[in-house]
C-alpha cells in the first residue's frame, strides 16, 4: 500500500460515509460532518452540499455525481 494523501482533518472530526472515483479519476468522499470532498491533482477541495452528512454517492451513465444527504434543502 502506497500513501497519497491524509485527509485534511483529525479521525474523531468526520467519518468518511461513501467514496466514489469518477470517470476523471478524481475521488469523492462523502463524510458525516465535513460534507462533500473532492480529491484530485494531489489536492483536496470541499464542495457546498444543501446537508454537510453525506449518505451516499453515485455517478449517471453521463457523468453527473449524485449525492444523497441526511437533509438540507434540494436544488
Amino acid at each position: 500500500m502506497v500513501e497519497i494523501a491524509r485527509l485534511p482533518w483529525a479521525a474523531a472530526e468526520s467519518n468518511v460515509r461513501d467514496m466514489l472515483e469518477d470517470r476523471s479519476g478524481a475521488l469523492w468522499l462523502g463524510t458525516s460532518r465535513k460534507g462533500l470532498i473532492r480529491f484530485g491533482g494531489g489536492r483536496f477541495q470541499s464542495v457546498a452540499t444543501s446537508h454537510n452528512n453525506i449518505l451516499c454517492l453515485a455517478e449517471d451513465r453521463v457523468g453527473n455525481l449524485w449525492v444523497g444527504t441526511q437533509g438540507g434543502v434540494r436544488h
